[in-house]
């Protein structure tokens, strides 16, 4: 598929200050509601919005995307947030964990009410630094049992009322001692 064909920009509206996550004080891009994924080749090869003081991209440590249309976190994002640490994709809709690859200093995803179904052994490959993985309210019906064990740093994972997970997964799913919050 050529990246050419699949292009699009990404509307953020930039602002700093406390957000929802354990990261508290962070430099955020706000996805707008103009922003629209809705297939997995998309790739961002442009972002829109005005940066505050002196940041740029690059300064942006989370995405945050509510109640926007994004069924796939598009390639080419980490080209242009090289130093984001969360992601928080709530009511967006979001049918995969993909791509995740291009965030290495990924620490805090949040992706509540959406439509993941699946996480396989490769969704968080890439991003060994994970701390708080939250999602609940999704359809996940598949996870790989052994795709916590590679977290040093993990420390919360909600999988809250994914009604497709059956009850008996609890005791099949293998995650590191040092996990303080585990909900299923």
């Amino acid at each position: 598929i050529l990246k050419s064909t699949h292009q699009m920009s990404l509307d953020c509206e930039f602002a700093s200050g406390p957000n929802f996550s354990v990261i508290g004080y962070a430099y955020q891009c706000r996805v707008q509601s103009t922003t629209k994924v809705v297939s997995d080749f998309k790739f961002v090869d442009n972002i829109n919005g005005v940066h505050h003081d002196v940041n740029s991209n690059a300064a942006c440590q989370m995405l945050w995307v509510w109640g926007t249309i994004f069924h796939y976190i598009p390639r080419g994002m980490g080209e242009h947030f090289t130093n984001l640490e969360a992601i928080w994709i709530h009511y967006g809709g979001l049918k995969e964990l993909k791509n995740l690859e291009q965030f290495p200093n990924l620490r805090y995803i949040y992706a509540r009410h959406n439509q993941i179904e699946e996480l396989p052994i490769n969704t968080f490959k890439e991003n060994p630094l994970m701390e708080w993985i939250d999602l609940r309210y999704n359809l996940i019906k598949f996870i790989d049992g052994d795709i916590f064990l590679a977290f040093g740093n993990l420390s919360n994972l909600n999988l809250r009322n994914n009604y497709c997970i059956d009850k008996v997964f609890n005791g099949k799913i293998k995650y590191p001692y040092e996990v303080s919050y585990f909900d299923f």
